[in-house]
């Protein structure tokens, strides 16, 4: 069979430790930006007909609001 003796025991748990956190930070960096949303790049819509505010993308040229549909405009131009 194997024979690990304490040395390389030690290695081994040092290196399966530090692939573990690798992978945990991959799936951080992945998961803060797969949605791609940052709120501070973001703007505030607002909607006169039901009074909704609700955050839109800074590159979206027209807005609707996600309650009634209706066009709205986009507050902080």
């Amino acid at each position: 069979m194997f024979e690990i003796t304490v040395g390389n025991g030690f290695s081994l748990c040092t290196a399966f430790l530090l692939l573990v956190c690798a992978a945990l930070g991959i799936y951080d960096f992945w998961r803060e930006n797969a949605h791609d949303w940052e709120l501070s790049e973001e703007r505030l819509g607002h909607c006169p007909a039901c009074r909704l505010r609700f955050i839109v993308a800074r590159h979206e040229r027209v807005v609707r609001c996600p309650n009634c549909n209706e066009l709205c405009s986009r507050a902080n131009r």
